[in-house]
């Protein structure tokens, strides 16, 4: 076996094969292979550099032996110039790039676009696509190593990008946020807790009329741009954290020392996780709850667990319904957002 090794070296390195221009000999044995795919075939490099490069629109791309890479470069091009155009993107855009090989298409529109996701089951081209992006200076882009059936679906939920979760309606979003503050009924000893605080809008808009806010938000890309905010606001009354509420509003609640503690709750469609309603109805010291509800009849488990009598299972004092407003955040559509007032019952 070496002596063939070295005879396909000095065949491509200085006879014959010499005028071939190959630039990179690696040597599979196909009998190793141990599944349908050729990820796992050991490949043993013989002769001229690990990679080969390639440009492709005006990008350089790395190219290992086991990543896949379209070698018609013209056609490519054609091919990826039409994705970006079909795409409709803009700067505020989220790209997600399943089975993203060394990253081509992802890089291609990494400068047009807010962020690029690249998800790819190949450890190879998946090292390829982080150094590509690197060696095209992008910053904007990551990428994930996995089954795409495994990986697409927690991707695709933690992303926030103003394409996709921007309200949209500003002058709305502003009476929504003035009924909140309102209702709230806030002083300058007040801690809010703003949960699911997105961007922090709304713990941002009611900063100077409190103590304090804390925000809580699963996706690190929204706190990123919520602590920037607050910065930008100049407030100094404001911190946030990243995680599920359910992992840490029990522990926030439970720290806080105030005469006035409101929660303000802006959870998704499926409202909130049992375990943050029943940390509510334990800390007693929390007597105002803010509910701002995208799909009120899904949140509707929420409200009873809120209201119910107390149990083994939901301890403390329950709330009630004080006040509820209906906000047309989507005009010609049968959406609006629904703002209710709950508070701690005084027996």
């Amino acid at each position: 076996m070496a002596s063939l090794k070295e005879s396909l070296r000095r065949y491509f390195t200085d006879g014959e094969g010499k005028d071939s221009g190959v630039t990179s000999l690696h040597f599979v044995r196909m009998g190793q292979r141990t599944s349908a795919g050729t990820e796992d075939l050991p490949c043993e490099l013989v002769a001229g550099d690990a990679w080969i490069h390639e440009e492709l629109l005006g990008l350089r791309f790395r190219i290992s032996p086991h990543s896949f890479f379209q070698t018609n470069t013209p056609a490519a091009e054609v091919l990826y110039s039409a994705v970006g155009e079909w795409a409709q993107l803009d700067h505020d855009s989220t790209v997600l790039d399943v089975c993203c090989g060394t990253g081509t298409i992802g890089i291609s529109l990494a400068k047009r676009v807010r962020k690029v996701i690249g998800i790819e089951l190949c450890q190879e081209a998946v090292d390829d696509a982080k150094v590509n992006a690197q060696a095209n200076g992008l910053t904007n882009i990551e990428f994930h190593c996995g089954k795409a059936e495994d990986i697409f679906p927690t991707v695709l939920n933690a992303v926030v990008s103003p394409n996709v979760t921007a309200i949209t309606n500003t002058p709305a979003a502003e009476v929504l946020y003035s009924a909140v503050g309102e209702w709230a009924q806030l002083d300058h000893d007040s801690t809010v807790l703003d949960v699911c605080c997105g961007t922090g809008t709304i713990g941002i808009s009611l900063a100077k009329r409190v103590r304090k806010v804390i925000g809580i938000e699963l996706c690190q890309e929204a706190v990123d741009d919520a602590k920037v905010n607050a910065q930008a606001n100049g407030l100094t009354n404001i911190e946030f954290h990243c995680g599920k509420a359910e992992d840490i509003f029990p522990t926030v609640l439970n720290a806080v020392v105030s005469p006035n503690v409101t929660a303000i709750v802006d959870p998704p469609r499926a409202g909130l996780n049992s375990k943050v309603i029943l940390a509510i109805r334990w800390a007693e010291h929390l007597k105002r709850l803010v509910y701002v509800a995208c799909n009120a009849k899904a949140a509707m488990n929420n409200f009873i667990d809120l209201c119910r009598a107390p149990s083994n299972r939901v301890r403390g004092a329950p709330f009630r319904p004080v006040r509820a407003m209906a906000v047309d955040l989507f005009p010609q559509t049968m959406h609006c957002e629904t703002i209710l007032l709950f508070e701690r019952v005084e027996y």
